[in-house]
């Protein structure tokens, strides 16, 4: 997979459109590809802290132990550190 399609993922994480993501996998793309800036739509959520848009793409199977590719080392759960004291699901996206 492409950049171009991790960064309409990530753009669609970003803003909170889950009609956009649900249409953009159903045309194939793996849920995990990075963007431009090495993220996947799942940092990008946790980035945000979109409760909704982190368990949509959970339960599609977006793993959390992708590395960025920017900062080598931090994975998809570093940027949800500051939401681990935000109720349920947030928890789910908290650093271990």
């Amino acid at each position: 997979m492409s950049t171009e399609d991790g960064q309409k993922l990530s753009d669609a994480a970003f803003a909170g459109d889950l009609p956009k993501l649900d249409g953009l996998l159903a045309t194939g793309i793996a849920i995990d590809t990075c963007d431009k800036d090495g993220f996947t739509a799942l940092h990008r959520s946790c980035v945000t802290g979109n409760a909704t848009v982190i368990n949509f793409l959970l339960d599609k199977g977006a793993k959390v132990n992708m590395e960025d590719s920017v900062r080598a080392g931090d994975d998809v759960l570093r940027p949800a550190d500051s939401l681990s004291s935000l109720p349920p699901p947030f928890p789910r996206c908290a650093a271990t």
